[in-house]
Parts: C-alpha cells; sequence; structure tokens
C-alpha cells in the first residue's frame, strides 16, 4: 500500500466524517487543495463537508466519493459557498 494514499473502500466506513488532514491522505490531495474546493464551492457544505460547532473542518468521504463519481461536477444551483476568508487554514 502506497503510504501517501489510503484506500476508500477502507477509510470511508471507518467514519462518516473525516478530518482534512486525513482526506488529504485519502485522496491523494494537498490540505490546501481541499479547503480550496471548499472555498470555491466546489464541494457543498452539508454534502462533500461539514464544519463542526466548534468551527474544525470535516470531510465528508461518502459525499467526495459521489463528486468523484459525477465526474467532479457540483451542482451548481445548490451551492452556497462560504463567504470569503471563512475557512480557516
Amino acid at each position: 500500500m502506497n503510504v501517501h494514499a489510503i484506500d476508500t473502500e477502507q477509510a470511508a466506513p471507518l467514519a462518516k466524517y473525516i478530518t482534512v488532514k486525513l482526506a488529504a491522505a485519502v485522496y491523494g490531495m494537498t490540505e490546501k487543495a481541499i479547503r480550496r474546493r471548499m472555498e470555491e464551492g466546489v464541494w457543498l457544505e452539508g454534502r462533500e463537508w461539514r464544519r463542526a460547532p466548534d468551527g474544525r473542518l470535516y470531510v465528508i468521504p461518502r459525499g467526495v466519493d459521489a463528486w468523484i463519481e459525477r465526474g467532479g461536477k457540483t451542482t451548481r444551483a445548490r451551492a452556497h459557498p462560504p463567504k470569503e476568508g471563512s475557512i480557516p487554514a
């Protein structure tokens, strides 16, 4: 197994939500790329990611898997990107 990528079939069932850091390892992208998808509304809050009551950001593996299966398409009509600068680094 590649130490930089985790099989989503193994990781996704472990938790409904995963940290941005773990999602970066699972999906083979940087944390910055994940946060950019959140900021730009490519990934939708409540579908591909969620903000916890304490402000931490979590990725929803099943939502991201569905996004990948759709060919990376987002239904923009439903997209409500967060306000500029509201995604913490």
